[in-house]
């Protein structure tokens, strides 16, 4: 009797965990990348190439309790020991309350999604109104 081959099991691209992950909270890209500071095309582009970076799955790991290795590799546990959060966005303040605390992080997320962020408000020209 010969014994059938098994099929290889296909590995699930870091797209499609991430597709996942967001649907399962459920949630939609705009709501979803708000609090990551990640528009809808953003969103969009992550969950069609293989192309997330770690600090993004950090960031999601942070605010969604979704595993940051499990993103990238696959490797279980899918969920932080705190499980699915539906959100630590911007709403409740948790997000910022966070950034405030670690500045860094803010300046690296800032950094890698190419935003330009001036601390001072921009200059007018031309002359100072009389009061």
């Amino acid at each position: 009797m010969e014994r059938k081959k098994k099929k290889a099991l296909t590995p699930v691209p870091t797209a499609q965990r991430l597709r996942q992950a967001r649907r399962a909270l459920p949630l939609g890209q705009i709501i979803f990348g708000r609090p990551l500071g990640l528009s809808q095309n953003k969103m969009s582009a992550l969950e069609k190439r293989d192309d997330m970076t770690k600090v993004i799955a950090l960031a999601i790991e942070h605010i969604y309790g979704i595993q940051a290795d499990w993103l990238l590799t696959g490797t279980e546990p899918r969920y932080t020991a705190e499980g699915p959060r539906m959100s630590g966005g911007t709403e409740d303040g948790a997000f910022d309350e966070a950034l405030s605390k670690h500045p860094d992080v803010m300046e690296v997320l800032q950094e890698l999604l190419g935003l330009t962020v001036t601390k001072d408000p921009p200059k007018t020209r031309g002359r100072k109104r009389k009061q």
